[in-house]
């Protein structure tokens, strides 16, 4: 008996002790990642500041890395290889010899680095053997300089860690430690590739395991308690004669107190399971849980109340405790005397109360919270109530935002009647870029053929197109708002565009944002021009990175709705109900004032400081968004984030493709041509009979539709038409192009425009091939039109 009551003892000893060394290894697992994403923090930090940097000198670079590792003994080089060269070290020394290193000529680390350069993600490589000594390994991260179009790589930043130090910052190697630890490295199917920490017969001694997780790799974690699971259980020999011994005069009395021992420590646990149970409902439960006491004569408490206090009156339990005060005061004071009267009514009757108040805390932050209580009527007098409390602010603002329809459709009205006007100003704008492009380009080339290079006049010219250039993409941008933008919809699937912009976010967010996707699988198709939905949704990125400066998520998602008519009529625009997608970015930075939420879309307006933003990227998404069928929904709450959700109407199937029949053989794309120019702008006129005069064409220029079908009917023979869309008269570009092709079949066309679409309606004459260009129009732009037109003939 007293052997099999020893076995049974060591039989829940071992059962413990596995037990503490799965906590011990969780533990160390949980350490190992956090040091890992440590590191990965550090080398995206000093990517981060390259990447805002000009080139820095030795002492410059080393500065800036101090500054990111600094109490990082473990980080023994960082390496800056602009264009894969290692120009850069810190520190210098031992690491001066890597200075001048082609990442090129060294096959061993060239696929990392070109897999990181590619990617545009963190390349981890190690443990390796390093070249200071010992082992170690390697975090690599792309640095891109971003400018105002585009991205540019510039190259690789490596941060080396000694592999000992890093360990010791977990703990590993501590004299403390209360078990041994093996690390093996994963391969791509789950087995030990090659074990770099601890004894190799650690592992075939019934280990616990655990994997340590982490970017292009995967660690596994093998422990047993110090000295092997035999010396931690056995037992002396004299131990158990001493057991034999005492057995034979307390057998009985030691066989119930053992078994006293064992039930009282199941008590224990499943007290302990409980005890977690409830902690953790009570922990994820959206809202605070406390005890309400009244006793006669003494002064009201709080006898308990949930962490989530903080969140909903940002006070502490124990400040709230002590002083109950902090609840009540909070209170509208309006609302106090009503709450009261519900609280007593609950203690006069023993039902629950429920009441819904506004709550203003000692920060100025101001809630909506819906609350209960239950009571209880004490044996020594008074009454106790069980309450919770839940913060319901949201709800409440959506309840405001329902009563405001009315308001946001006077705003959509006003930024329709803006957005005409600011189409019909594009419009012109566009007519004088024309003019400007296209006689600079006209005297660029004269100068060129003189011959006379290092002419500063050159620099004068081109510095002019570069102007209208930069003008067009503001009348573009305007164009957006004013829903006429020229749009080349096709089937998409929103989860494809958001993919494609993820590879930019580690261009666009810095290393302090999370971006966090939620994308609905098997989402329905949406007709929609991929380069304007992928700008919308960048301009929105950016905005989100703008207001949060500190930080913060960055969530972006994607679901299919079902919309009926009460839906719709919520909705600041007008949308009919039906099927449609959803694409959500939420963001948890500084949020947008009500009063400012009826402005941001209008065109120019703008919270950046002076150079920082034009005003016109909110305004040209919501034009987008009008333009193409859609809806755009904005919440958001100061301190607490925005929400804007793009609306867009769903396929049932894909789209059919547009015919796309060639006109008739015909002239060849190369000789020389007679054109017919239908512009009713004066000087854009000249300026294309001019350029295209040079270009070798005879050219024929009309004022407008109704004299250049009076031309074509006067027996003149034309081999092209180049037209305005809009223009005085009875006929308009479209109507000309009609015209002349009902004389002539085929006939050839290009049509300009200054903001509007060409329609493609059932029955046009126009054809999806035919050629619509957006003024101005650059010379090798138009040259290249007409060569396309001809040679389709």
């Amino acid at each position: 008996m007293a052997f099999g009551l020893d076995y049974q003892t060591r039989s829940v000893n071992r059962s413990d002790l596995r037990s503490e060394v799965q906590a011990e290894a969780e533990i160390l697992r949980a350490r190992l990642e956090s040091q890992i994403e440590g590191g990965i923090l550090i080398t995206r930090g000093v990517a981060s500041l390259l990447s805002r940097e000009e080139d820095l000198d030795q002492d410059e670079f080393s500065r800036l890395v101090r500054g990111v590792t600094e109490g990082r003994a473990d980080v023994i080089n960082v390496a800056w290889a602009p264009d894969l060269v290692i120009t850069r070290v810190h520190p210098v020394e031992p690491n001066r010899a890597a200075l001048g290193v082609d990442y090129r000529q060294i096959p061993a680390q060239l696929d990392a680095v070109l897999r990181a350069r590619d990617t545009g993600q963190i390349a981890f490589v190690g443990p390796v053997d390093l070249v200071q000594g010992g082992k170690g390994f390697i975090m690599r991260v792309p640095v891109y300089a971003v400018d105002e179009r585009d991205f540019e790589f510039e190259g690789i930043l490596s941060t080396v860690f000694e592999l000992g130090l890093f360990l010791e910052r977990v703990g590993l190697g501590s004299s403390e430690q209360k078990i041994e630890v093996a690390l093996a490295r994963l391969d791509d199917h789950g087995l030990d590739q090659d074990l770099f920490y601890g004894a190799p017969e650690l592992t075939s001694d019934d280990p616990i395991s655990a994997e340590v997780h982490f970017a292009e790799g995967t660690w596994r974690l093998y422990a047993r308690p110090v000295g092997g699971w035999a010396a931690a259980t056995d037992r002396l020999i004299y131990q158990r004669l001493l057991l034999l011994l005492l057995s034979a005069f307390i057998l009985v009395p030691l066989f119930l107190v053992n078994r006293m021992a064992l039930s009282r420590q199941k008590i224990i646990r499943d007290m302990e399971l409980a005890d977690d149970r409830l902690s953790s409902f009570i922990t994820n439960f959206p809202g605070a849980f406390f005890t309400y006491v009244q006793e006669s004569g003494q002064r009201d408490k709080i006898d308990f109340i949930t962490e989530a206090c903080r969140d909903i009156w940002n006070a502490s339990p124990e400040a709230i405790c002590d002083h109950p005060g902090i609840l009540w005061n909070a209170f509208d004071s309006e609302k106090l005397p009503e709450f009261q009267q519900e609280v007593e009514r609950s203690r006069r009757e023993g039902s629950t109360w429920n009441f819904i108040w506004r709550s203003t805390t000692r920060d100025g932050t101001a809630r909506w919270l819906e609350g209960w209580g239950h009571p209880y009527h004490q044996e020594a007098g008074g009454t106790r109530w069980d309450c919770f409390v839940v913060d319901i602010t949201a709800q409440q603002a959506r309840e405001e935002a329902f009563e405001q329809q009315a308001e946001i459709m006077r705003q959509a009205q006003k930024q329709e009647s803006i957005g005409q006007l600011t189409g019909g100003m594009a419009h012109d704008f566009n007519n004088m870029l024309a003019v400007i492009r296209g006689n600079m380009e006209m005297l660029e080339e004269d100068l060129t053929d003189e011959g006379r290079e290092d002419d500063e006049r050159l620099e004068f010219v081109r510095g002019a197109i570069l102007a209208a250039e930069r003008g067009n993409d503001l009348t573009k941008k305007m164009l957006s708002f004013a829903r006429r933008a020229r749009l080349d919809p096709e089937g998409l699937n929103l989860n494809d565009i958001v993919r494609e912009l993820e590879g930019w976010s580690g261009r666009t967010l810095p290393a302090t944002i999370t971006l966090r996707k939620e994308l609905t699988p098997d989402l329905p198709l949406v007709r929609l021009d991929r380069s304007s939905t992928a700008s919308a949704l960048l301009n929105l990125m950016v905005n989100a990175r703008d207001a949060m400066p500190e930080g913060g998520v960055l969530t972006i998602a994607t679901k299919a709705a079902t919309l009926d008519a009460q839906d719709v009529a919520t909705m600041p625009q007008d949308i009919a109900p039906g099927d449609y997608v959803v694409v959500s970015l939420e963001d948890t930075g500084e949020g947008i004032a009500k009063d400012k939420l009826e402005t941001i879309f209008e065109p120019f307006y703008t919270t950046k400081g002076p150079g920082a933003g034009s005003g016109l990227g909110l305004s040209m998404v919501h034009g987008f968004i009008a333009q193409s069928g859609g809806a755009i929904r904005v919440t958001s709450e100061l301190g607490q984030g925005t929400k804007i959700e793009l609306i867009f109407r769903a396929l049932n199937a894909q789209p059919a493709k547009e015919d796309n029949d060639m006109v008739p053989k015909g002239t060849s794309a190369d000789a020389a041509l007679s054109i017919l120019v239908a512009e009713d702008d004066p000087d854009v006129r000249n300026m294309l009979e001019r350029s295209l005069t040079r270009m070798g064409h005879a050219v024929t220029t009309a004022e407008d539709g109704d004299a250049a079908l009076a031309l074509f009917d006067g027996g003149r023979v034309f081999d092209l038409l180049l037209t305005d869309i809009v223009m005085p008269g009875s006929l308009q570009g479209t109507a000309l192009v009609e015209a002349l092709r009902q004389r002539r079949p085929g006939f050839p066309a290009i049509v300009m425009t200054g903001y509007t679409d060409v329609p493609l309606h059932e029955g046009s004459v126009l054809h999806p091939d035919d050629i619509r260009l957006s003024k101005p129009v650059a010379r090798a732009e138009l040259e290249r039109a007409i060569h396309e037109t001809m040679a389709r003939l």
